[in-house]
């Protein structure tokens, strides 16, 4: 904002009290200047009393009219004050209005005089009746300049009278209008919409307030009051605000008390009166134009929110009847301003008998005269030829100074729809005889391109009509255009396209955009293949070149879940990155990896997590973001995954978060950013997409079909999308019984609360906190009615706090309820996801993460003894092998080798190359070590020096470790025949099965094969049934008739029964090895239906360990179970926030469970022998 001359004004203010008493109404008179003027308050600076005596008060109480007064008492009959007020202003006023607000203990005239330096004398500029009851005088002077001397001008206000009067000064106020320089602008407000605090409404329709037409927002009485507030948003930076202009008009259904209109203080955070008017059964109006810097900020919310409030009392019940409320802001802008003068007037209805289009470029008093035609109606346009592209323009402001000369018919101002080719209507406003300006702003960009045709012509129109002829003088029609550099675009989304099926649809959507949309560019937001074949990828890749327009994409889970045998490199190398950011054209656009590899569900990983804030630490924090990735976090209830996300770029004015997955259009709000995911390509007859338009000021999501060319709005939403509710949980204590207090604390609410509740672990009903003081709440949350139970260990409290427009926020907080017989042990955390199984040995314990490193930790402490770093992460469970007294420790890195390091020390030993990401465990077998690799080869090597004794080709890759019996290796592969015996020795086939599966039910191979009874235990993967092969031949002799949909968790075995999961692994079977009888089963979900989420498991398989069998959920529960008949021994939850964790199956020695999760962390849990 540019610096300010200041002036100082001093005023001489005489007030000899005579003249007539002008009514309050009179002070509407202040808003009617043209656009072209600026309207500006300035401050009483000084005000000292030269005869008489201040009885109580002080100056600052004549800032504004608040009934707060300075009272004075006179010496001898007689009063005498001088005033100087501080002039804050571009340039001098060409007029300036003096208004006077007081009362006097008996009725006194007097006279109001200004000091003219040119005369050297003080002139009159009207006079005073002082009444008993608060007056309110107004006086224009129209030659500013000719009062100011060395930035002065002195008023004087005399009282002379025959007794002794007492003067109560409520308000002195000085406001003048000066020639708007090209960077000055006023935004006129309409108010549609209120929050009633006090009353009952009778005419609910709050959008009558828009115009001063005689129709009314309506509200009776409660206990004899009426009060509610309106809330309107600036669309320009609260810095360059430098006027607030309020008008009203209203009346009541009976004389009621004084109308209070007020300003909320954001810094206080109440209410401050700024004018009082009158409330009678005939119409009243009140204008006020407010400008102190010092209370503008304190108005203004740091995201641009104005909160007026009206208030008023009667002795009884009655109605209030608002007409009319409105906001004109005037503030200087660093975008540029145009105002133009019409080019051509076109008269519709009567005929011009005064004046032509020059008659309406200024306020001169050189009017333009219609009369009606015989129907007695007036229209005419008025065409702007502006030459500025819709797509810059932020706003439109009309301005119109009129008159009409008899009683007629409302006025109606219109613009021209170049969309639908009519008009329409803005402004609704009663005729008056007096000069008066009707005014509208448009900011919406949408509107505005409606309203700017492609040549930039702009057309205002004015209509009325009479039950008699009338005339209409107009002093000047003016537009004024603010507009920038930001140059509006549309951008196109796809998603889930699943190639090699969707490869129609997906070209048929190409061609309308190349043809139709021509967008800057489109993003792709995953699952572009259908299981992440080469194939698959190629033809992406070959139909992507159809493109037109640059073309980004992101991984979805089809991409990295089946067959990519170097995991998420398959898609680098292929594709591009998998997360990235650039700008383009003032917005930060941010795509995100949400995928785990070999997963379903999603996660934002913490290594990304850590980039993300990075990147947005590089731009400005008004910046709009726009985040795009696969996963909406929806399935399961994934909400703590998306406040992940949601929580670190809290601080940034985050947009929208554009998804996909789901094969369906939906949206949420969470934490006040829109998540959106649209629907699908494959084989979806409708071929559709979205497009997103970005205006200076909002976004627009189209849903668009390809199969048709349709084009829908969706959704839209703001480009300044930093109002936020803010709130920290300070305290979560649990008791002994396991209830939860807690404690909330908030910190910023610009749309107030309506509730705070809370709950434990994302499930069970929620406990109402209640208000203990202010911004703060606090409740209990009794555990006795939770279901299923919350046992012993680490949980979280989830608060969701409720706006006062009934938006959600969230938080989340840790703690742990001590107690039973099941401790955490120690927790180490890792830079990165693990989805890899630790291995314990001696005092040690080893894992890999996705952060690259192998870590080494001690089983005593937790702390970390060393870490060897690879090339990529390290997803496969390192394997033991001791030789000549040294132990190695054996793992596979998705840099596609398999290590050796030192047990000790963590020195390498030696590595091997295969040809695709070591991701299986290696197995050790004497000296060998045998694993599978990405490339679809099984070796074998010298476990001491990792020579290659043989390797084996197979068709996929292998996920899981293989098993070893009688010297042959029994493997899982990820292909369509699943089930293969190689000799150990030379890596001959023995045999392989025949699974005759297909791309997806090959997961049916991740688990470790189980050897009891000398049957091999599998998946049939033709139903998902239990089954078992014959181990000489691999074929499938077996398939239970009653167990189905089994669940590729892994099974266990106790050396006679074989355990199995189903259902998401919230049902256990256990199996008689020897006869194939099912011994028992048993339903870990509480109430038997699939809702209870606790007891779900991601890729976690059974351990049966010294007469246990160990269990663990995805959401951190364990579970300890007799293997004799599936009862549950013990529940423990090792996990909190975020509440999805435990992806890979644990590992047990002793009476420890060692639990990987992909919160980056491992878990060392002890449990009852």
């Amino acid at each position: 904002m540019n610096t300010l001359l200041k002036k100082l004004v001093c005023f001489c203010l005489i007030v000899v009290i005579s003249g007539t008493c002008i009514p309050s109404a009179y002070a509407a008179q202040v808003s009617n200047y043209s656009a072209e003027e600026y309207l500006t308050s300035y401050q009483l600076s000084h005000w000292s009393i030269e005869k008489g005596k201040i009885n109580s008060g002080k100056n600052s109480f004549l800032d504004l009219e608040d009934r707060q007064a300075l009272e004075v008492a006179s010496v001898a009959g007689a009063i005498e004050s001088l005033g100087t007020f501080a002039v804050t202003s571009n340039a001098s006023p060409q007029t300036i209005t003096l208004s006077v607000t007081a009362k006097a203990s008996s009725p006194v005239t007097g006279d109001v005089l200004i000091f003219n330096p040119s005369t050297n004398q003080y002139q009159s500029v009207g006079s005073i009746n002082f009444t008993t009851q608060y007056t309110v005088k107004t006086f224009t002077l129209p030659q500013a300049d000719m009062f100011v001397q060395a930035d002065q001008v002195q008023v004087k206000i005399s009282i002379q009278s025959s007794m002794d009067i007492q003067l109560s000064l409520d308000n002195i106020s000085l406001t003048g209008a000066a020639k708007a320089s090209s960077n000055h602008t006023v935004y006129s407000y309409d108010v549609t919409s209120v929050t009633l605090e006090t009353g009952t409404e009778t005419t609910s329709n709050s959008v009558n307030l828009k115009d001063r037409d005689n129709k009314y927002y309506s509200v009776s009485s409660v206990s004899n009051k009426v009060a509610w507030y309106t809330s309107l948003f600036l669309d320009c930076a609260k810095s360059s605000v430098q006027s607030l202009e309020i008008e009203y008009d209203g009346k009541t259904s009976i004389d009621a008390n004084d109308l209070w209109i007020s300003i909320f203080r954001f810094d206080t955070n109440n209410w401050e009166t700024v004018a009082v008017s009158d409330c009678k059964t005939t119409a009243s109006n009140k204008t006020v134009v407010l400008s102190a810097p010092t209370r503008l900020s304190s108005w203004i919310s740091d995201d641009g929110e104005v909160r007026i409030r009206l208030y008023n009392s009667a002795t009884k019940s009655f109605t209030r009847d608002t007409d009319y409320l409105h906001l004109n802001v005037y503030h200087q802008t660093a975008e540029n301003v145009k105002k133009f003068a019409a080019d051509t007037i076109i008269t519709e209805y009567g005929s011009i008998i005064g004046g032509n289009e020059t008659s309406i470029t200024a306020k001169d008093a050189d009017f333009l005269k219609l009369s009606s035609d015989a129907a007695n109606k007036i229209a005419f346009q008025s065409k702007f030829n502006v030459g500025i592209a819709a797509d810059q323009v932020y706003a439109v402001t009309v301005s119109i100074n009129t008159s009409v000369d008899n009683s007629a018919n409302n006025q109606y101002i219109s613009l021209y729809n170049y969309d639908t080719d009519k008009f329409n209507v803005f402004r609704t406003s009663m005729v008056s005889d007096k000069d008066e300006t009707l005014r509208f702003t448009v900011t919406d960009p949408m509107e505005l391109s409606r309203y700017i045709s492609a040549e930039g012509e702009v057309t205002a129109r004015i209509y009325n009509s009479a039950v008699r002829s009338f005339t209409r003088k107009v002093d000047y029609v003016e537009l004024l255009v603010e507009y920038g550099t930001f140059e509006g675009f549309e951008i196109a989304q796809i998603s889930d396209v699943h190639e090699l099926i969707g490869s129609s649809n997906f070209k048929s959507i190409i061609n309308e955009i190349n043809t139709k949309v021509q967008p800057d560019f489109t993003i792709v937001t995953g699952d572009i293949t259908d299981h992440g074949t080469p194939e698959q990828y190629e033809l992406y890749k070959k139909d992507k070149t159809l493109f037109t327009n640059p073309v980004y994409t992101t991984p979805g889970n089809h991409d990295v879940r089946w067959w990519n045998s170097n995991g998420k490199n398959d898609f680098k190398n292929r594709i591009g990155p998998l997360y990235q950011s650039f700008d383009h054209k003032g917005v930060h656009f941010v795509l995100l990896d949400s995928t785990v590899n070999l997963e379903l569900d999603g996660k934002i990983n913490k290594a990304q997590l850590e980039w993300l804030k990075a990147d947005l630490n590089t731009i400005p924090k008004e910046m709009p973001v726009i985040l795009f990735a696969h996963h909406p976090f929806k399935i399961n209830n994934n909400v703590t995954a998306r406040h992940e996300l949601l929580n670190a770029v809290k601080e940034n004015n985050v947009i929208a978060y554009m998804s996909g997955h789901l094969h369906y259009y939906g949206n949420v709000i969470e934490d006040g950013v829109p998540v959106n995911y649209i629907t699908y390509v494959k084989d979806n007859p409708e071929q559709n997409y979205v497009t997103i338009r970005f205006t200076g000021k909002n976004y627009y999501i189209y849903k668009c079909k390809a199969s048709d060319g349709s084009k829908k709005l969706w959704l839209s939403g703001t480009m300044n999308n930093t109002r936020k509710t803010k709130f920290t949980i300070e305290s979560a204590i649990p008791d002994a019984n396991g209830n939860v207090t807690v404690n909330v604390a908030v910190t910023q609410a610009p749309d107030g609360i309506s509730s705070v509740k809370a709950r434990i672990d994302n499930y069970g009903n929620y406990t109402l906190l209640t208000k203990d003081k202010e911004n703060h709440w606090v409740g209990t949350i009794s555990i006795s009615d939770y279901a299923p139970k919350i046992p012993y260990g680490k949980h979280f409290v989830g608060v969701e706090v409720f706006d006062g427009k009934q938006n959600k926020w969230t938080n989340y907080m840790d703690y742990e309820w001590e107690g039973g017989s099941v401790t955490t042990n120690w927790i180490f955390e890792t830079s990165d996801m693990i989805q890899s199984s630790a291995t314990a040995w001696q005092d040690k314990v080893y894992v890999g993460s996705n952060d690259g490193n192998l870590y080494c930790i001690s089983d005593t402490t937790g702390s970390l003894n060393w870490k060897f770093s690879c090339q990529d992460g390290v997803t496969s469970k390192p394997a033991v092998f001791t030789s000549n007294g040294r132990t190695m420790i054996l793992f596979g890195s998705n840099d596609k080798k398999l290590y050796s390091v030192d047990a000790q020390s963590g020195q390498l030993n030696w590595s091997f190359t295969t040809g695709g990401s070591v991701i299986s465990d290696p197995v050790v077998e004497g000296t060998k070590v045998v694993f599978g690799a990405g490339d679809g080869k099984i070796y074998a090597l010298d476990a001491s020096t990792g020579t290659m004794i043989w390797s084996y080709q197979t068709n996929g890759l292998i996920r899981q470790q293989p098993a070893i019996k009688d010297g042959v290796v029994y493997a899982f592969v990820r292909d369509t025949y699943i089930w293969y015996a190689i000799n150990l020795e030379d890596g001959s086939l023995k045999w392989r099965g025949n699974a005759n599966t297909d791309e997806s039910l090959f997961v049916c191979g991740d688990v470790r094969p189980t050897i009891a009874q000398n049957k091999l235990w599998c998946i049939d993967a033709q139903n998902t049934r239990p089954g078992y092969l014959n181990m000489t031949n691999g074929v499938l002799e077996w398939t239970s008739d009653t167990i189905q949909k089994v669940s590729s968790r892994g099974m266990a075995t106790d050396g006679s029964l074989v355990f199995y999961t189903g259902n998401n692994g919230r049902n256990l079977y256990a199996i008689n090895a020897a006869d194939n009888s099912t011994v028992w089963t048993a339903d870990l979900r509480h109430d038997g239906k699939d809702g209870d989420l606790q007891e779900m498991q991601i890729d976690s398989g059974l351990i049966y360990h010294e007469g246990i069998l160990l269990r663990v959920a995805e959401r951190g529960r364990i579970s300890g179970i007799d293997p004799l008949n599936g009862k549950v021994l013990f529940h423990y939850d090792a996990a909190g926030y975020p509440e999805r964790v435990f992806w890979s199956t644990p590992e047990v020695a002793g009476n420890r469970i060692y639990i990987s999760g992909i919160d980056g962390k491992l878990y060392s849990i002890t449990y009852p022998k």
